[in-house]
This record gives C-alpha cells, sequence and structure tokens, in this order.
C-alpha cells in the first residue's frame, strides 16, 4: 500500500495560474518584438506586403516560443516543488 495522498484532480487553480502568468509574458514579449518589427519595416509597409508577413510572422514565433519557455520553466518547478513536498518532512538543526 502506497502512503501517497491521492492527486487533486480538481484543483485546477494552480495550472491556470501557470497558464496565465506565462500568456501575460508572452503577449509582452510579443508586443516588443511587434513594435521592433513595425519600426524596422516602416519604410516598406506602403509598397511591399512582406513587410506586414515580416512582422506578424515574427510576432507570432516570439509570442509561441515565449509562452512555451515559460510555461515549461514553471511546470518544472512546480514538479520540483510538489517532488519535495511529498518526501519526509526535513529535519532541522536548532541552536
Amino acid at each position: 500500500m502506497t502512503d501517497l495522498p491521492p492527486p487533486d484532480l480538481l484543483d485546477e487553480r494552480g495550472r491556470l495560474r501557470r497558464l496565465a502568468l506565462s500568456f501575460v509574458i508572452a503577449l509582452a514579449a510579443g508586443s516588443v518584438t511587434y513594435g521592433i518589427c513595425y519600426g524596422l519595416a516602416k519604410n516598406d509597409l506602403d509598397t511591399d506586403r512582406g513587410a506586414w508577413r515580416f512582422i506578424l510572422y515574427t510576432t507570432g514565433f516570439v509570442f509561441a516560443g515565449v509562452f512555451a519557455l515559460v510555461l515549461a520553466i514553471l511546470n518544472k518547478l512546480e514538479k520540483k516543488r510538489y517532488i519535495r513536498s511529498l518526501g519526509p518532512p526535513q529535519a532541522k538543526i536548532r541552536r
């Protein structure tokens, strides 16, 4: 028989918080990327449709990449914290 507590499948607050934090950080990174790319392609916007593709694709790739990276980091930290909580309590030396 295992001594581990059953997983709480109804508690999604931590997951939703990590997703929201990842989304907000990715949105900020995407906004910065959009501003930089728009500034770089400002002269070509009227004459070439490829400038808009450059802006939108770069913004989308940065958004998706940052979202995935931040979510992976947060999930890894949460997994470490969860595994640490399953172990026996650590004894502290008091002097």
